[in-house]
């Protein structure tokens, strides 16, 4: 199509034909009438920049390059936008003595791109693979159990009051113990997402926003696909729309914003798997070197401690959670004790100097921290868990060698621990103890125990799993502590109590007192205590009827197991064995 004639009303001046002939010129373009009639179009200084000595085009001509420079400019954009969420980063405030830290960031980057390269340059011949692949879109597909339905057009954000009250309840009962953003990060994407109508917030501070609401929403949930449950997969679906823009490598938000996705899935494992997840931000985090304490991408400066201290709450976050999803799966760690150095977070100026990694455990506490807490005791399960798999093959079947050390050492680390923290905290405290107990006791679930010794600590320690979860799940507001995971750590405790009260009754109902078993002279066994029959007939009744309340309670919220019928059937059985055996004492 032919560029359309431009006319103006008035020209600016005369072309220099018409000037010289002293001729009437009407300034048409690209070529007046007088000119194009001699056959001197092309000669025409008003197809020129100017018509005259000093004086512009006229305004229309103006417009009509300033348009076409804009043009190209929307062009060259449109062109970049398909690689600029790998590219794009934050800019980082770095001055000149940190340019090691720069270059280290650029390597980063490059890395990051040629890993999404070669995603694409692979993706296209597998199964499932059917549009073009990108980091976020195939960590999604091995994590995802089952799709999330279709985000809603028409999805608003909650009334901005009632909005900060589910995000303060997030940060009180869910950050508190997985400090992954502070106050300030998460109440700032808030004021973005809801000033000018959101017109100025970014695809990290959406994704934050909408991520907390469906966590909060989800510790409001009693069960499946009530009304909360529902509303939260609404919105983790919103949030899922900026996917490519939050989630890739390479950069420490990014760690941030996969570690909300594992608190997600943990309390909806309808739709991921946290074990994946939380595998790839492990890899993640440690690919930046997030488990040592230098980063050389943090600018030195007045923000340097902030920057330095919220990463370590982010790395022992990533660590508890993944801490968390191994003992309750018994699945191998994401990576190893060894290779951490770095300091736990310091909210005291005396644990502000540098300490080695095998100090972890001496640190001081500071009351009301549930975090750290958190992390100290399963910092001690970590090393008896590390000892009883990957040592060697007769720490796990030879088990009193070194097991009744490892129990001795997670007692008093809980006894030095408890001290300093809430009923609910201690109560957390005390269900992990008993169930790492039970797991040093007995590793697989297929394996018989055959010390009297040993069968007995599995049935006191079943007992006292039993009353702290349960105490446990009555604190509704605190739910991010009865996770899709202690589900699965309920129906083991149970299935053990119910092994040790239908094949060895006598052992634990008739007040024997078992042999102890051979262990080295400076090893501490557990002691034992001695109970009537009636008494340990009751208490055995209580545990099997709160970890019945508790797996059925769980199962409503997050899926009832595969064997819960054939524990149903089973409980039943021992219930009744139970009662009989009451009724004769």
């Amino acid at each position: 199509m032919e560029t359309p004639l431009l006319k103006v009303s008035r020209p600016v001046s005369a072309c220099a034909r018409c000037r010289n002939a002293k001729i009437r010129c009407d300034g048409k373009l690209p070529a007046c009438s007088a000119c194009e009639r001699a056959g001197k179009k092309t000669e025409c200084s008003s197809a020129n920049d100017h018509f005259a000595k000093g004086k512009e085009r006229s305004y229309v001509a103006s417009l009509e390059s300033r348009i076409e420079k804009l043009e190209k400019q929307l062009a060259a954009a449109q062109a970049q936008r398909g690689v600029y969420q790998f590219t794009h980063r934050r800019p980082l405030s770095l001055d000149a003595s940190v340019s090691r830290g720069s270059e280290a960031q650029e390597v980063d980057d490059l890395v990051s791109d040629f890993g999404y390269l070669s995603i694409n340059a692979t993706a296209s011949g597998y199964r499932g693979f059917g549009k073009e692949m990108s980091f976020a879109r195939l960590v999604l597909s091995i994590a995802c159990v089952e799709p999330l339905p279709a985000p809603s057009e028409t999805l608003v954000l909650p009334d901005r009051n009632f909005t900060v009250m589910l995000l303060q309840e997030c940060m009180r009962n869910v950050f508190a113990y997985y400090p992954i953003l502070s106050d300030t990060a998460l109440f700032g994407s808030l004021e973005a997402c809801y000033q000018h109508r959101g017109r100025f917030g970014s695809p990290l501070d959406r994704w934050n926003v909408h991520m907390a609401i469906a966590i909060a929403y989800l510790c409001r949930s009693s069960t499946k696909n009530d009304r909360n449950y529902l509303d939260a997969v609404t919105h983790v679906s919103k949030a899922l729309e900026e996917q490519d823009f939050v989630l890739h490598p390479g950069d420490i938000a990014s760690v941030q914003a996969a570690l909300l996705l594992v608190l997600y899935s943990v309390l909806d494992p309808t739709h991921f798997s946290c074990w994946y997840l939380v595998s790839v931000v492990c890899r993640l985090l440690i690919d930046i070197g997030g488990h040592q304490e230098y980063f050389p991408t943090i600018a030195t400066g007045k923000r340097r401690p902030a920057e330095l201290e919220m990463r370590r709450r982010l790395f022992y976050s990533t660590y508890s959670l993944d801490r968390l999803v191994s003992f309750s799966l018994v699945r191998a760690f994401s990576f190893s004790d060894e290779s951490i150095s770095i300091d736990p977070p310091t909210l005291h100026p005396d644990l502000a100097s540098t300490q080695t990694d095998e100090h972890l455990l001496q640190y001081p506490l500071v009351p009301g921290d549930a975090s750290l807490v958190v992390v100290l005791f399963r910092r001690a399960q970590s090393i008896c868990y590390h000892r009883l798999f990957y040592s060697n093959r007769r720490s796990l079947y030879e088990p009193w060698q070194t097991r009744s050390h490892d129990l001795e050492e997670l007692k008093e680390e809980f006894w030095r621990l408890s001290s300093s923290v809430s009923d609910a905290d201690k109560q957390l405290l005390q269900s992990e103890l008993y169930y790492m107990s039970i797991l040093l006791i007995q590793p697989m679930s297929h394996m018989s125990v055959a010390c009297s010794y040993g069968l007995s600590l599995l049935f006191e320690y079943s007992l006292g799993y039993a009353r702290s979860v349960w105490v446990l799940h009555r604190k509704r507001e605190q739910s991010i502590l009865c996770t899709s995971l202690e589900l699965s750590r309920a129906m083991r405790v149970a299935t053990v109590l119910l092994e040790v009260i239908t094949g060895n009754s006598s052992l634990v109902f008739d007040g024997l007192s078992p042999q102890p078993p051979a262990v080295p002279p400076s090893a501490t066994l557990p002691t034992l205590s001695k109970k009537p029959s009636w008494e340990a007939t009751e208490e055995a009744t209580e545990a099997l009827t709160q970890l019945d309340q508790v797996i059925e309670s769980l199962g409503r919220r997050y899926g009832y197991p595969k064997l819960y019928s054939q524990f149903k059937a089973d409980l039943s059985y021992a219930l009744l064995s139970l009662q009989s055996k009451r009724g004769r004492s």
